[in-house]
Parts: C-alpha cells; structure tokens; sequence
C-alpha cells in the first residue's frame, strides 16, 4: 500500500474508502497535488514485543521534484498461434514508487515484491523519457514534488 503525505499535510492512503466512494487508486489523487513524500507498507507485520504493539513497516521516500507510482503484475495466457484463447487472474508482483530529480536528470526507484524483498534503483531520466516514447510508461501517472 502506497501511503502519500503533501505539502498542505494531506495523506493519501491507497485502498481507503471515503465514504461510499470506491477505494483511493493513485489516478485518484488530484494532478494539482503537490507531494512531498510517498510511503511504501512492507505486506507484513512487526510485533513489538516491549511495547505491546504491532506495526507494518514502511519504507519512504522523500524530496524530490516528481513523483510515480504503479503496480507490477503479471497474468498466464493461453495463447494458439498469435491469438490468446484463455486469461487466467492477474497476480500483483511489486508495487515501485519512484522520485524525479530534474536538476540531476536521475530517477530514483524502490521496488518492493509482494514478499517484502526491496530493491533500489537509479537511472538516468532519460530512460524513463525513452520508455514514455516507447509507450511503456503513463507520463500520466508522474506527479509534482513540493
């Protein structure tokens, strides 16, 4: 779950329900929003034991000029020659939350899978621009930094 905090002090937190509204998605956050951090919850649990309660660790993210989220997945196929004959049920891989920095032109990703495994990386922005190009990444989904 991506939790998203804004300069007014705002958060934004993925799946919740608002009243009989369906649950927040990140196209759900307003363009005009301007971020100034995002969180990623590990999918399990921390007990602490000393003090009696349980958390969900995060991992967050934080200044930077631009921000992305989205969701990895993956889905079986049927396929007979060049036409799919059966789909089977998507299955969520990782969730990646990213930071733009456009005075250094690097973006900055974590990655972190359904089992709670984490990797960063770093790339030059225009890769990410090359794959916007490509039609392999939703220039829609970046977001302002505050």
């Amino acid at each position: 779950m991506f939790i998203v905090s804004t300069k007014n002090g705002k958060y934004y937190h993925e799946g919740k329900v608002i009243g009989s509204e369906k649950p927040l998605t990140w196209d759900d956050i307003p363009k005009d929003t301007q971020i100034s951090g995002i969180q990623l919850t590990y999918p399990f649990k921390v007990e602490l034991k000393d003090q009696g309660k349980t958390i969900a660790p995060t991992l967050t993210i934080g200044r930077y000029d631009r921000y992305f989220f989205y969701n990895e997945a993956k889905i079986a196929m049927m396929v007979i020659g060049d036409k799919p004959v059966q789909a089977g049920h998507t299955i969520l891989v990782a969730k990646i939350v990213g930071g733009i920095d456009k005075k250094a032109k690097m973006v900055f990703e974590v990655r972190l899978d359904r089992m709670g495994n984490c990797t960063n990386t770093r790339y030059p922005l225009k890769d990410l621009e090359a794959r916007i190009e490509a039609g392999t990444f939703r220039k829609e989904i970046i977001r302002d930094g505050a």
